[in-house]
């Protein structure tokens, strides 16, 4: 994860997708755990993935046009 200097918002999206893939199996309490030893939100984690999953909608969606 990038150094503590770099706010969340300035992260690579290779980070904020490493945080979706390790945080996908986590419960709530867990999530939340991991969020505070990050320093991030357990709310960021969540729209992190939402965009992501909003990305392979738009990728499906292209492809279909494609087609």
């Amino acid at each position: 994860m990038p150094g503590s200097k770099r706010s969340s918002e300035e992260w690579s999206a290779e980070s904020k997708l490493a945080v979706v893939i390790e945080t996908t199996p986590l419960s709530e309490a867990e999530l939340n755990q991991y969020c505070r030893e990050k320093g991030l939100y357990p709310e960021q984690v969540k729209q992190w993935k939402e965009d992501c999953l909003a990305g392979f909608q738009k990728s499906e969606s292209q492809a279909k046009e494609l087609r």
